[in-house]
Order: structure tokens, then C-alpha cells, then sequence
């Protein structure tokens, strides 16, 4: 961003980010530069939170606390308290399988998920510059929808959102 910036291509430090739930996904969008301002999924199209621009190619958010189906999930005392490298997985690939099978979203045979089986996850976090009223405590909460956290691409296969490995 800051080269892209200091050489001209693009007239501010910014990125817009707009989310859209999974029924108007095809209006989500990244604008680089953050040049026009576009209402889109219902919103107005002002920003609600900036999030200070990282110097090292790294981006980490602070979360303030996990909900799954707008309960507060209890988070183990090393999160988020451990450096990159020393990341460890709770779930893996064949674990998240065996756990989705048993909680009976997807048939174990022919994977064919059962999309209302799966929950919400709310990610609740500070924002560093909050830019509304609404928003001057300073926390931010995305709310994900199973196919925004969840994303099946072909018969057996699915990728899930990172952050469920931290989980």
C-alpha cells in the first residue's frame, strides 16, 4: 500500500473493504485507494472503523471476544498471545471433518452439507480509529454466516476461513 501510495498509482493510504452477507456476495468488493464511496448491501457506504496500515506485510486484529450462534465462546488463555511462528492448530482437516459429521451437517458419504446445521460466528474487535458515533467505543463485530466462513469447491473438498484454527 505505502509503495503504491508514495509512487502516485493511487490517491490515498487506504483500502475501502465492503462485506456483503452470502445471498449479495457478488456486491462485495476491494477498493484500493479507497477512491469513491458506494453504498452497497444495505449500507450507506461510509466507513465505520479504520485499522492503522501494518509496516511488515503482517495484519493482526485484536479480538475481543468469539460468539457462535450469538453466544460468547470462552477462548483459552494463549490466544492470540503467541507469535507468528509459534501458532498452533487446534483442528486439523481431518478433525473438523469428524466433528462436522458428528454434529450431523454433512452426510459422511456424499458430503453434501446441511447449511442450516451450521452455526453463526460473531468476531468481535477493537477498531483503532473509529469514525462514527455509532462506533465510538471502538469495537467492531463481523458476524459470518456458514457459507461466509465455510466454503465448499467441489464434491469432497471445502475451505474454512483461518481463524477457525484458532478456535
Amino acid at each position: 500500500m505505502d509503495a503504491l501510495y508514495n509512487g502516485g498509482a493511487i490517491p490515498s493510504n487506504e483500502v475501502s473493504l465492503q462485506l456483503c452477507q452470502y445471498d449479495m456476495l457478488h456486491e462485495s468488493f476491494i477498493n484500493i485507494g479507497n477512491t469513491e464511496i458506494t453504498p452497497k448491501c444495505g449500507t450507506d457506504g461510509k466507513s465505520v472503523a479504520w485499522v492503522q496500515s501494518p509496516t511488515n506485510n503482517q495484519f493482526s486484529i485484536n479480538i475481543k471476544s468469539i460468539l457462535v450462534n450469538g453466544k460468547l465462546v470462552e477462548l483459552p488463555d494463549e490466544f492470540q498471545k503467541k507469535t507468528r511462528e509459534r501458532w498452533t492448530r487446534k483442528l486439523d482437516k481431518e478433525k473438523v471433518k469428524k466433528k462436522l459429521q458428528a454434529n450431523s451437517p454433512m452426510f459422511k458419504y456424499n458430503y453434501n452439507i446441511k447449511w442450516e446445521k451450521l452455526p453463526t460466528v460473531s468476531i468481535v474487535m477493537f477498531a483503532q480509529t473509529p469514525v462514527t458515533y455509532d462506533n465510538s467505543n471502538s469495537v467492531v463485530t463481523i458476524k459470518l454466516g456458514p457459507r461466509d466462513y465455510m466454503w465448499k469447491y467441489d464434491s469432497e473438498k471445502c475451505k474454512y476461513l483461518t481463524i477457525l484454527d484458532l478456535l
